[in-house]
């Protein structure tokens, strides 16, 4: 196609041949025929092609050109709201969306409590200037957005997505809103807010709670405190749980197998253990020495080179403790304390465990592990045991404040 500069030549070139002549060209392509969507016959720049109702042409129209919110026919003089830009508003013309923009200080929303109609309105102060239900006035953009459905309003949640933050059900936007935690600091779950990082319990020892204060260990692998659930009595524990030794545990579950009886028939009297049928005769132990915590156990590093004995139950509740069927060093296995005993444990007999206490734990001596040959030929001559050592901050905790009647010179059992 000839340029606007080529035909304006060619008309000057007839002007100075032929006298009395004349040539006249428009120069606004307003209106001009295009083909949308192809470079043949565009548009210029400035312009926009919209397709013609037989869906083949297009006529140029200046400025953009939005495709409007259903991309369809609209109605003339119809208004709607830009999906990406608030600031402008698209009103219909000539069957075509086209951008209007609005005045500083002012936004595009709805007009009335109902209905779709909208227009460009001053940018609000406070949720009231909405006039709509489910809208608030957000205070950074001093537009009216939808409100969320977080609820209740006001309550409190720690996220963790690559960080830790407290997150709050805002009660107007019904929004949540993060309060990220600094590096240092962590989201307690409990107290829902951000604490500094532990390196001991007595980091742990005053915590948020003052109307209910819980006594927390320090859980060195990531640096949080951790509830020590302590009880006096089954009142004091939460749904599922019983107060064993002055801690709350989990009530046994009901889980089945697929062949035999739940687990949870083992707490009634009338249980029988299950025959062994196994052939092992002798069985190594190995596992990890853990942290009690509560009712839980806690891999650590803690416990690296702390001395893990294997006595026969009977022996050790008759209080001969000096007499172990195998000892052991804990090693460090990935960072933790682990053991693997280098000599053999008749199987078919109750053992009781023994961890000796090194200051920061105490002598902790674990019962109720029977040794069964099935379980040794199933672990291929070697069974894993993990043992529990308690420190001696968490004794005291539970020695001071659990209302348990103890002798010091006796130490304390805690049951299961």
């Amino acid at each position: 196609m000839a340029g606007p500069r080529s035909i304006l030549s060619t008309c000057l070139a007839v002007l100075l041949a032929l006298s009395g002549g004349g040539c006249f060209y428009s120069l606004d392509v307003e209106g001009k025929q295009c083909t949308p969507g192809s470079t043949e016959h565009a548009c210029p720049a400035g312009y926009s092609c919209v397709p013609a109702a037989d869906g083949g042409t297009g006529v140029c129209l200046s400025g953009p050109v939005d495709s409007g919110p259903d991309s369809g026919t609209c109605i003339e003089g119809e208004k709607a709201c830009k999906a990406d830009d608030p600031l402008v508003v698209l009103e219909c013309s000539g069957g075509t969306w086209r951008e209007n923009p609005c005045p500083a200080n002012n936004y595009c929303f709805f007009t009335g409590p109902s209905g779709d109609e909208v227009d460009c309105l001053p940018d609000c102060t406070s949720s009231s200037d909405c006039g709509r239900d489910g809208y608030f006035c957000n205070d950074t953009s001093h537009h009216c957005e939808e409100r969320g459905d977080c609820s209740p309003p006001g309550a409190r949640r720690c996220v963790f997505s690559g960080y830790e933050a407290v997150e709050t059900c805002d009660e107007d936007s019904r929004q949540w809103v993060e309060q990220r935690c600094e590096s240092s600091q962590y989201c307690h779950e409990r107290y829902t807010t951000c604490l500094p990082k532990c390196s001991s319990d007595t980091d742990c020892a005053n915590l948020p709670d003052a109307q209910n204060p819980e006594p927390n260990s320090c859980n060195l692998a990531d640096g949080k405190c951790l509830f020590v659930d302590l009880c006096s009595g089954d009142g004091d524990c939460g749904a599922e749980h019983r107060c064993v030794g002055g801690a709350c545990v989990s009530e046994p579950a009901q889980e089945v197998d697929g062949t035999g009886p739940v687990d949870i028939d083992c707490y009634k009297p009338s249980y029988a253990v299950p025959a062994d049928n196994g052939t092992a005769g002798e069985c190594i132990l190995e596992g990890y020495v853990t942290n009690l915590i509560g009712s839980g156990l806690r891999h650590t590093g803690d416990t690296i080179g702390m001395t893990v004995e294997v006595h026969a139950a009977a022996s050790a509740l008759a209080g001969d403790l000096e007499s172990p069927l195998a000892t052991v060093v804990a090693v460090d296995n990935g960072g933790v304390g682990f053991y693997h005993l280098e000599t053999s444990v008749a199987t078919r007999q109750e053992l009781a465990f023994r961890v000796r206490g090194n200051g920061t734990y105490k002598d902790t001596v674990t019962f109720g592990h029977y040794l069964r040959a099935d379980d040794c030929d199933g672990g291929g001559g070697t069974v894993q045991v993990d043992v529990p050592a308690l420190t001696a901050q968490l004794y005291n905790n539970y020695c001071s404040q659990s209302a348990v009647i103890y002798n010091p010179n006796k130490g304390m059992l805690l049951a299961r």
